[in-house]
C-alpha cells in the first residue's frame, strides 16, 4: 500500500467520523428540545436573559442597583422565550409589597381581540417567607394561553398602585413549565404513524 491509497482511506475514515459526530450532534439537540423530562424551570432574577423578556413598560418600574426593581405603576408584563409548548405553569415571586397590592398573575390568553388584552388573571397564594421577601405562587394551566412566536406574556396586577403611591420591590421570579414527558411510548407511537 503507497502512501496515496493511505491518504485517500484516511480521509474517508474521517469523513465518515465527522458525519456520525455531526449526526450525534444533532440528534442530541433535538432530544434537548423535545425537554424529555417535560419539566422546565427558569429563574428571572431581574438581570439580562436570552430566555426571559425584561418587565415592560419601561415607565411602570425603576430598576434598583440591588438588582431589585421597583414596580409603580399597574400592570407591568414579563414573557418568556421556549423551545415549545407546555401544559401548565407554576410560577413563584419574591416580593415585598406593604400595601398588599400585587393580587392577580396569569398568562396571556390566545384571543381574537385587535388589542390581545386577554389573561388568565389567577390570585395569588402565600407561599412562605424568605430572607424578609414575602413568596407567592399561582398554578395556571396554559392550553388556551398564547405562544405566538414561542413566548408565553404574563401580566403582573396590582390594582391602585399608582394612585396610592405604593410600589412593589421584586427580587426574582421563577417559572416552572410542565408537559408530558418524553417517553419510549411516545416515541414508538411516532413511529408507527
Amino acid at each position: 500500500m503507497n502512501m496515496k491509497e493511505m491518504n485517500k482511506k484516511m480521509q474517508y475514515s474521517i469523513r465518515i467520523i465527522g458525519g456520525i459526530m455531526i449526526a450525534f450532534i444533532f440528534a442530541w439537540l433535538m432530544y434537548q428540545d423535545r425537554i424529555p423530562s417535560g419539566i422546565q424551570t427558569i429563574v428571572y432574577d431581574n438581570a439580562f436573559t436570552p430566555v426571559i423578556e425584561p418587565w415592560s413598560p419601561p415607565k411602570r418600574f425603576l430598576s434598583k442597583l440591588t438588582g431589585t426593581i421597583d414596580i409603580v405603576t399597574d400592570p407591568v408584563y414579563l414573557g418568556v422565550h421556549l423551545p415549545r409548548k407546555f401544559d401548565t405553569v407554576t410560577l413563584r415571586i419574591w416580593y415585598q409589597d406593604s400595601d398588599k397590592k400585587l393580587t392577580h398573575i396569569g398568562p396571556r390568553l390566545a384571543s381574537d381581540r385587535f388589542d390581545q388584552w386577554d389573561y388568565n388573571l389567577v390570585a395569588i397564594e402565600p407561599d412562605g417567607e424568605e430572607g424578609g421577601w414575602n413568596i407567592a405562587k399561582i398554578h395556571s394551566p396554559l392550553f388556551t394561553a398564547d405562544f405566538n412566536k414561542r413566548v408565553y406574556t404574563f401580566i403582573f396586577s396590582a390594582p391602585g398602585l399608582d394612585t396610592t403611591q405604593s410600589k412593589i420591590t421584586i427580587k426574582k421570579v421563577e417559572f416552572t413549565f410542565t408537559r408530558e414527558p418524553l417517553t419510549w411510548q411516545k416515541v414508538k407511537r411516532f413511529l408507527k404513524m
